[in-house]
C-alpha cells in the first residue's frame, strides 16, 4: 500500500542578518538545495526539506533582500500560488527598522498561519523590556505564534518543531511538489555569494554578478574552480578584498570547505574580483 506523504511549505522570512539560516540549520540540521521551475521569478527560490516517512517539511529560504523586488513581495502575498502553508518571519531582538516596517506592512494583507520568531534573545541585555515588546508586536501582525529563540544557542528551536508538526498533522490535503537538483555549478555560485554576504553584511549590494570562468580536472582527480566577482567600481573591489587580502581569503576558506561537503570532491578554489566594464 502507497503512502499518502503530506508536504508542508513553510517560507521564511526576514531582513539581512537576523539569523534565518542559522534558524533553518537547527530546524532542519542538513540543507539540500533545489531550484523552482515556477516561471516569472526574478531569483531561483532556494529550499531546504526536512523528511521523514510520512511525511516533508519545505523550507522556501528567501534571500534578505526580498523588500527591493517587487516580485518577491508578490510571491510572499500570493501564499497559494507558490504552495505556503506557514509563514516564518524572524525578526532581531528589540530592533525594528524600516525594512521590518515594510514586511510588516505586507504581512497584514496575508490570511496565512504566521510564526513570529524574536531570535537572538541571547543578545537582549536587560529581558525587562521584553515582554512589553512582545505586547507592542501583537498589535502590529496577525500571527498565530510568537517566539522568542535564541538559534545560536538552540533556546526554544523544539517550540517551533511542535508547532509547525500540529500544522503538519491537521492538514487534510496533499500538495505535489516538483523540483529538480541544483547542478554543481549553480552549487558553487550560490555558496560563494552567500559567504560574501555573510562576511560582508551590509556592506556590499546583494546583486553580485559571479560567474564561473574555468574548471578542470587534475590527475590528483581534483576540482580546480576559477572564479570571477564582477564589482561595479574600485570601493566596492576593495571591501571583498579587504586589508592585506583578508576578506577575500576567509571568503575563500569558507566557501571552499562548504563546497566540498556539497558536491563531495575536493576541490581548489581561486577568487578574482574585477571591476565590471559598462
Amino acid at each position: 500500500m502507497k503512502q499518502n506523504i503530506k508536504n508542508l511549505f513553510v517560507s521564511i522570512i526576514g531582513r539581512t542578518n537576523v539569523g534565518k539560516s542559522t534558524l533553518l540549520n537547527k530546524l532542519i540540521k542538513k540543507k539540500f538545495f533545489i531550484t523552482s521551475k515556477k516561471k516569472n521569478t526574478t531569483i531561483e527560490n532556494t529550499y531546504s526539506i526536512y523528511k521523514k516517512k510520512n511525511y516533508k517539511i519545505i523550507y522556501i529560504d528567501n534571500p534578505g533582500f526580498i523588500l527591493y523586488n517587487k516580485k518577491i513581495s508578490t510571491y510572499i502575498i500570493n501564499k497559494k500560488k507558490y504552495n505556503i502553508d506557514i509563514i516564518i518571519y524572524i525578526i532581531e531582538g528589540t530592533i525594528i527598522n524600516n525594512d521590518d516596517k515594510k514586511i510588516i506592512k505586507i504581512l497584514k494583507k496575508i490570511k496565512c498561519y504566521i510564526i513570529l520568531i524574536i531570535n537572538k534573545i541571547d543578545i537582549i541585555k536587560n529581558k525587562i523590556y521584553l515582554l512589553p515588546y512582545i505586547k507592542f508586536l501583537k498589535k502590529k501582525i496577525n500571527f498565530k505564534e510568537l517566539i522568542p529563540v535564541s538559534a545560536k544557542f538552540n533556546i526554544n528551536i523544539d517550540i517551533i518543531n511542535k508547532i509547525i508538526i500540529k500544522q503538519l498533522n491537521i492538514k487534510k490535503k496533499k500538495k505535489k511538489f516538483f523540483y529538480y537538483k541544483y547542478s554543481k555549478k549553480k552549487i558553487i555560485l550560490e555558496v560563494i555569494r552567500e559567504k560574501i554576504i555573510r562576511f560582508l553584511g551590509q556592506e556590499i549590494p546583494y546583486k553580485i554578478n559571479i560567474k564561473i570562468y574555468n574548471i578542470y580536472i587534475s590527475n590528483k582527480n581534483k576540482y580546480n574552480i576559477f572564479i570571477l566577482i564582477l564589482v561595479k567600481n574600485l570601493n566596492q573591489k576593495k571591501i571583498i578584498i579587504g586589508k592585506n587580502g583578508n576578506k577575500i581569503k576567509i571568503i575563500g576558506i569558507n566557501s571552499r570547505i562548504e563546497i566540498e561537503k556539497k558536491i563531495k570532491k575536493k576541490i581548489n578554489l581561486f577568487l578574482k574580483v574585477i571591476i565590471k566594464n559598462k
